[in-house]
Parts: structure tokens; sequence; C-alpha cells
């Protein structure tokens, strides 16, 4: 029974180490972000709208 005892004890305690380890690898890890593409701007419909009434605003 004290055998059994002591092999639990040593496996929550390595597996409590190895956690430990795991996550301060995670943590130093650097990460980064591809750039984004240049992708061309489409204007939605609510936009033309804004667009129109701008220029209208404009020539007055």
């Amino acid at each position: 029974m004290v055998i059994v005892m002591i092999t639990s004890i040593i496996i929550c305690i390595a597996t409590i180490w190895i956690t430990i380890i795991v996550t301060n690898k995670a943590y130093a890890f650097k990460h980064s972000v591809d750039p984004m593409d240049q992708v061309p701007k489409e204007l939605t419909e609510y936009e033309y709208e804004y667009e129109d009434r701008f220029k209208k605003a404009e020539s007055k």
C-alpha cells in the first residue's frame, strides 16, 4: 500500500512539473502574423449613397 501511495505522489509531482515546464515554453514562444495582402476596397451600397450625398453637399 505504501508503494502505491509513493508512486501516486511521484506521478502527481511529475505531472505538475511537466505542466509548468510546457506552459512556460508556450508563453516564451514568439508569435508572428503575416502581413495582409492589399485587397481593393469595394464600396457597399450604403457607402455609395453616403458618397453621393457628400458630393451633393460639396457642390452646393
